[in-house]
C-alpha cells in the first residue's frame, strides 16, 4: 500500500506540473484564490499528493505504535460488522436478502452502538477486501456486472504490483483512519489556498501534519482524525456553498457523512448559524461604503442554501447509513443522544491532581493547547489572526476601523471554527477524555491562519529589499520563513513518536517537564506496543504478562500481528500469576505499583520505557517466575 500511495502522489504531482506548464498557476502563489479564479484542478492534485505522502508516512510508522484501549473495541466491532457486509455483498441473492432482517442487523450491529457507522464500516471493509480476501474478493465483487469489470481488471493489475497491501492485520483496520488524516491536509490546503494563496495552503497543510498529537491520532483505528476531517470538510463546503449551489448541495451530503463519523458533528450547525447571523448583521448595518438603504444592502446578503440541503440530506444519511437505526429508529436515536449527554467522566491528571468528575479547571484546555502544539505554529497562527482582527471583529468596530474582508466574512468564520471546539471542551462540566483529541478540529483553522501569517511576514521581509518586491523575492522569503516555522514542528513530531501522549513541547520543558508538572501521559494502554521486542527477548519460552490498562483485544492484536509471540499471554485478572507486570504512569495507577511492591517485595523495576527521560511504562518481574530471563 505504501508503494501505491507514493505512486499516486507522484502521479498527482506530475499532473499538477503539467497544469503549471499550461498556466494553471498564473494567478500566483501568494494571492488569495477566492479573489481570482478560485482553486483549480491542479490545486486539488497538489492537496491529494500531500495527503497521499502523509498517509504513506503514517502507514510506514504505524508498526511502532501499540494499540489504544478503544482500538481493541473497534477491532471487535469491525469484525462483527464485517459479518453483515459479507452477507450484504454475497454472491448469493438469498444471503443478501438476510442482511435486511432485523435479527441479523441487530446481531451484527449491536457492538459499540454508541458510535455511528461510517468509520467502523471502513475498518470492516478494509479488513475484508484489503487484508482478508485481497485481491480475489474485490475481483469477484466487481466481476459480477459488466459495468464494474474494468475495476476488476484494475484491481488485478494493482495486485501484481502489490500482492500484499499491508504488513500486518491491524494496518488494514487502521488504514481508513490514516486516509482521514491525509484528507485533513487536503482540505486544509484547499481552504488556506482559497483565503491566503497556494503558498499559505502548503504551509498550512505541512503545519497540520506536524502537530504531534494530531500525528499520533491519525495512526489509529479511531474516530478522532475522522472527526477533525468531518469538521473542516463540512466547514469548507458550507463556506463554498454560500456562493455555489453545487457546493451547497455538497455541504448537505458531507454533513450527513460527518454525522456518521462522530457525534460532535451535530455542533456544526451552531457554527454556521452564528456565522450567518454575524454575516447578516454586518451586511445589513449602515456603514461607510455600504448601500444607503436596507433593501439594497439585503440584496448583497448571500442566500444560505447550505442550510436547506443540510436539513434535507444530513438526517437522512445519518439514519439510512447506520443499519442499527433501521429498526426502532426513534428509540435508538434517543438512546444514542442520551448516552452522550450522560457520558461517564473519565479521569485526567492536571498539575498533580486527578479529576474524576467536574468541575474541571477552565485553564486546562488552553494550557494543553500551548503545551502540545509547536510554539512556532502557535505564533504563526497568532500573527495570521492578528492581521485579520479588524475583519474578525468588524461588526463590533466603528466603520472607520472595521475592515470588510469579503462577502462571506471569512476571517470571522475561520476564527470561530478555531475557537468553538476548544470552548466546548473548556466548559468545566463537559466530560474530559484525556489528552487533547476532542478539540483537534480547531487545529486546521489554526494552521490556515498560520499559513496566512507566514506569507504576511514573508511579504514584509521581501518589501525590505524594494517597495514592490519581485515574485521570486517573495517566494524566497516564504520558503525561508516556512522553514523556520515548520522545522521545529517536524522535529517535535518526530521526537514524539511513538509516545505521542507522553510528549509535551519545550514551552513546558518537553516530556520530562510535562511529567514534573503532573500532566497526563502514557495513558489508554497503548505503550505496551513499545515492549514487544523486549518481551520477546526476555520471555524466550513464553510466559504471562499483566498489561495493566491495555485492553484484551488490543493485547491480542499484538500477537495476531506477529509483533508479540503467541506463547506470551496476557494475565488480566490475577497479577500475582504473571511473570512480568506492567504499570502505566498515571496518577490513579500509583496504587497498582504500590501493590506490586508489597506483593513481590521489591521496588526495583526490570525495565522502563521512557521518552526523553520521562517514564511512560515500568515493568516489574515476579521473583518466583521461571520464565523471565534477565
Amino acid at each position: 500500500m505504501i508503494k501505491l500511495l507514493i505512486l499516486a502522489a507522484v502521479t498527482f504531482g506530475l499532473f499538477a506540473t503539467v497544469g503549471a506548464i499550461r498556466g494553471a498557476f498564473r494567478d500566483g502563489f501568494v494571492e488569495p484564490l477566492q479573489h481570482r479564479s478560485g482553486v483549480r484542478v491542479s490545486d486539488h492534485l497538489i492537496g491529494l499528493a500531500i495527503a497521499c505522502v502523509y498517509t504513506a508516512l503514517l502507514l510506514a510508522s504505524a508498526r511502532e505504535l501499540g494499540f489504544m484501549r478503544d482500538e481493541g473495541m473497534y477491532f471487535d466491532a469491525a469484525k462483527s460488522y464485517a459479518g453483515w457486509f459479507e452477507k450484504l455483498l454475497s454472491a448469493d441473492k438469498a444471503v443478501r436478502a438476510t442482511a435486511f432482517d432485523k435479527n441479523i442487523v441487530d446481531a451484527h450491529w449491536a457492538a459499540n452502538g454508541e458510535h455511528p457507522s461510517l468509520m467502523k464500516s471502513g475498518f470492516a471493509l478494509s479488513w475484508i477486501y484489503f487484508w482478508k480476501t485481497w485481491p480475489q474478493g474485490l475481483i469477484e465483487l466487481f466481476s459480477r456486472t459488466w459495468v464494474l469489470k474494468p475495476l476488476a481488471w484494475t484491481v488485478a493489475g494493482v495486485a501484481k504490483l502489490a500482492p500484499k497491501l499491508f504488513a500486518e492485520e491491524s494496518a488494514a483496520f487502521r488504514f481508513p483512519g490514516m486516509v482521514a488524516g491525509g484528507l485533513i491536509l487536503y482540505v486544509t490546503y484547499l481552504f488556506a489556498a482559497d483565503v491566503g494563496g497556494r503558498a499559505a495552503g502548503i504551509v498550512a497543510a505541512v503545519l497540520q501534519a506536524a502537530i504531534p498529537r494530531a500525528f499520533f491520532d491519525a495512526h489509529l483505528a479511531g474516530f478522532d482524525a475522522a472527526a477533525t476531517l468531518a469538521w473542516v470538510a463540512v466547514a469548507y463546503t458550507y463556506w463554498r456553498g454560500l456562493r455555489s449551489m453545487g457546493w451547497a448541495i455538497g455541504a448537505g451530503i458531507v454533513w450527513g457523512l460527518a454525522l456518521l463519523m462522530k457525534h460532535n458533528s451535530w455542533f456544526l450547525p451552531i457554527v454556521f448559524v452564528v456565522h450567518y447571523l454575524w454575516l447578516a448583521y454586518d451586511v445589513l448595518r449602515a456603514r461607510p461604503g455600504a448601500y444607503p438603504t436596507l433593501k439594497l444592502r439585503a440584496r448583497t446578503l448571500p442566500i444560505p442554501w447550505p442550510f436547506l440541503f443540510m436539513g434535507i440530506f444530513g438526517p437522512a444519511i445519518f439514519v439510512y447509513g447506520w443499519p442499527r437505526l433501521w429498526f426502532d429508529t426513534w428509540a435508538r436515536i434517543d438512546w444514542y443522544f442520551t448516552f452522550h449527554a450522560r457520558h461517564d467522566f473519565y479521569n485526567i491528571e492536571f498539575f498533580h491532581k486527578t479529576y474524576f468528575q467536574p468541575p474541571f479547571p477552565i485553564v486546562m484546555v488552553p494550557f494543553l493547547v500551548a503545551a502540545t502544539v509547536p510554539l512556532a505554529t502557535l505564533v504563526a497562527g497568532a500573527i495570521g489572526m492578528g492581521t485579520r482582527w479588524r475583519a474578525i471583529l468588524a461588526p463590533l468596530l466603528p466603520g472607520s476601523v472595521a475592515r470588510l474582508d469579503d462577502d462571506r466574512r471569512t476571517a470571522f468564520f475561520l476564527f470561530f471554527n478555531f475557537c468553538l471546539p476548544i470552548a466546548i471542551i473548556t466548559h468545566p462540566k463537559v466530560p474530559h477524555f484525556g489528552g487533547t483529541k476532542h478539540w483537534h478540529p480547531a487545529y486546521p483553522f489554526l494552521c490556515v491562519f498560520a499559513g496566512i501569517g507566514v506569507v504576511l511576514v514573508a511579504r514584509k521581509l521581501a518589501a525590505l529589499t524594494r517597495p514592490d518586491p519581485r515574485r521570486w523575492t517573495v517566494a524566497a522569503a516564504v520558503a525561508g520563513i516556512f522553514g523556520c516555522v515548520a522545522a521545529p514542528a517536524v522535529v517535535e513530531t518526530k521526537r514524539s513518536h511513538p509516545h505521542g501522549l507522553t510528549h509535551y513541547t519545550p514551552i513546558v520543558g518537553g516530556p520530562s517537564g510535562g511529567a514534573d508538572l503532573g500532566l497526563t501521559r502514557g495513558f489508554w494502554g497503548y505503550e505496551t506496543g513499545a515492549l514487544v521486542d523486549w518481551l520477546n527477548k526476555h520471555l524466550p519460552h513464553g510466559g504471562r504478562v499483566y498489561p495493566n490498562d491495555t485492553f484484551h483485544s488490543s493485547w491480542e492484536q499484538l500477537r495476531l500481528d506477529g509483533r508479540l509471540r503467541m506463547d506470551i499471554e496476557g494475565e488480566f485478572w490475577n497479577p500475582t500469576n504473571a511473570d512480568l507486570l506492567v504499570v502505566e504512569h498515571e496518577q490513579h495507577m500509583d496504587e497498582v505499583e504500590h501493590q506490586i511492591w508489597i506483593a513481590f517485595g521489591t521496588v526495583t523495576p526490570v525495565y522502563v520505557v521512557t521518552l526523553e527521560g520521562a517514564p511512560a511504562l515500568t515493568v516489574y518481574a515476579n521473583p518466583k517466575s521461571t520464565k523471565y530471563v534477565p
